[in-house]
């Protein structure tokens, strides 16, 4: 079993305009099984970036010390460097890691206003797990979505103000979520910033997004 360095605390350099202190980001390194320190969050989106040496799996969750919901945050399998996040309530958590290598994260809320979030028509190619944003949504916001793999393709839009119990999937609008190769556009009901999550089954896996 492997150990995990303490978190080094890092305020935020977004300027928030509602007077809230934006929320401090936070790094861990650790190699193997490992259960971080307890830190506290905000509600609304969480955005992890992840690093993974090993050839095995690697599963990142989100484990809550005060009886909320637990949040899987990485699911994939051998050596990885990407961006990935989610919808998370306010509490108290700590991060289990199940690897097989040397890991790094870097755990952080965004809070930004709608001068800093882009509009669109905004046009991504990438692979693997993908987080886009900040994007300003409003109510004509179409997204299209192209997926190559055999796979899962799941596609969420997280607000970055908004409550969990507002959307039906862990506090974002799911807006696909399909096996195997797809093609497709729909429109969203998420108004002002938020975020794009794209969960694949591989980091080896490409997808697009468009929005309109």
């Amino acid at each position: 079993m492997g150990g995990v360095s303490r978190p080094a605390l890092a305020q935020a350099q977004t300027e928030v305009d509602d007077d809230r202190a934006a929320s401090a980001s936070l790094e861990f390194a650790g190699d193997g099984v490992a259960v971080t320190d307890e830190f506290e969050t905000e509600s609304g989106p969480a955005v992890l970036e992840a690093t993974h040496d090993g050839e095995g799996e690697f599963f990142v969750q989100a484990v809550s010390r005060d009886g909320g919901q637990t949040q899987s945050l990485l699911t994939q399998f051998g050596p990885f460097d990407g961006t990935t996040g989610t919808f998370i309530e306010e509490g108290t958590y700590a991060i289990y890691v199940d690897a097989d290598g040397e890991w790094e994260l870097h755990l952080s809320q965004p809070d930004v206003d709608e001068d800093d979030a882009e509009t669109p028509p905004i046009s991504v190619t990438n692979s693997g797990p993908g987080w886009l944003g900040p994007i300003l949504f409003d109510d004509t916001t179409l997204v299209g979505g192209a997926h190559e793999g055999d796979g899962s393709f799941r596609v969420r839009v997280i607000p970055q103000d908004g409550d969990a119990s507002d959307y039906v999937w862990d506090g974002g609008e799911l807006v696909f979520h399909a096996l195997g190769e797809f093609r497709g556009a729909t429109s969203v009901h998420v108004n002002g910033i938020g975020y794009i999550d794209v969960a694949v089954d591989s980091e080896q896996v490409e997808w697009a997004i468009e929005l309109e």
